[in-house]
C-alpha cells in the first residue's frame, strides 16, 4: 500500500514537472518581469550564446512593444527537421503546440543580420502567451513582420525587411481564415 502511494506521488510530480517544462500550465511561482531567465539545459557554448542573444532581444521586445516576455523559451537546433530542411528562406520556427523554437543548425543567430528571425519568432511566442486571437494566420504574421522590421530599422542594419505591401496582403486574410493560430 505504501509503495502504491509513493508511486502515485512520484507519477503526479512527474506530470506536474512535465507540464511546467513545456509550459502547458502556467508557472506556480510568478517570475519578476525584469528577470529574464533561461532554462539550465543550455550548457553548450552554442546554446548559451543563442540564449544570451534571445535575452537581449526579449529586452528589446519588452521596451519597444506592448508585449512582455520574462523567460527565454526552450529552443532546439536541427539540421534534419523537415520543417526547416529544403526551405532556404526558413531559418527558425515557433512551435506553439509544444512551446519551443526550432532553429537551423547552420545559422549563427548571434549575428545581427540573423537576429531578426529570432525577434519574429519571439513575437509569435508572446502572441501565444498572451492568447491573442486573429481572424486569420496572416494577421498574426503581419504583426510579427512589422515588429521584426522595426527591430531591423532601429539597429541601422542593412538586413532585409519585409515589404509593407506583403504585410498588408497578409492582413487581408485572403484564403482560409481561422481563429487562434
Amino acid at each position: 500500500m505504501r509503495l502504491a502511494l509513493r508511486l502515485v506521488k512520484v507519477l503526479f510530480l512527474s506530470v506536474v514537472v512535465f507540464l511546467l517544462h513545456f509550459q502547458i500550465v502556467g508557472p506556480v511561482v510568478k517570475k519578476l518581469p525584469a528577470t529574464i531567465s533561461y532554462y539550465s539545459q543550455y550548457k553548450t557554448p552554442e546554446h548559451q550564446a543563442v540564449a544570451h542573444t534571445m535575452r537581449q532581444l526579449i529586452v528589446w521586445i519588452n521596451d519597444n512593444t506592448y508585449y512582455r516576455l520574462d523567460v527565454v523559451p526552450m529552443f532546439y537546433f536541427s539540421s534534419t527537421d523537415p520543417r526547416l530542411r529544403g526551405n532556404e528562406s526558413l531559418h527558425v520556427s515557433y512551435e506553439a503546440k509544444h512551446s519551443y523554437i526550432l532553429l537551423r543548425r547552420d545559422v549563427d543567430y548571434t549575428l545581427e543580420e540573423h537576429q531578426r528571425f529570432l525577434v519574429h519568432e519571439l513575437v509569435h511566442r508572446a502572441q501565444f502567451v498572451e492568447g491573442k486571437t486573429y481572424d486569420c494566420h496572416g494577421q498574426l504574421e503581419a504583426e510579427a513582420y512589422r515588429i521584426e522590421n522595426r527591430f531591423v530599422e532601429s539597429g541601422g542594419s542593412n538586413a532585409y525587411t519585409t515589404p509593407v505591401s506583403t504585410i498588408e496582403l497578409l492582413e487581408q486574410c485572403i484564403g482560409v481564415t481561422y481563429g487562434n493560430r
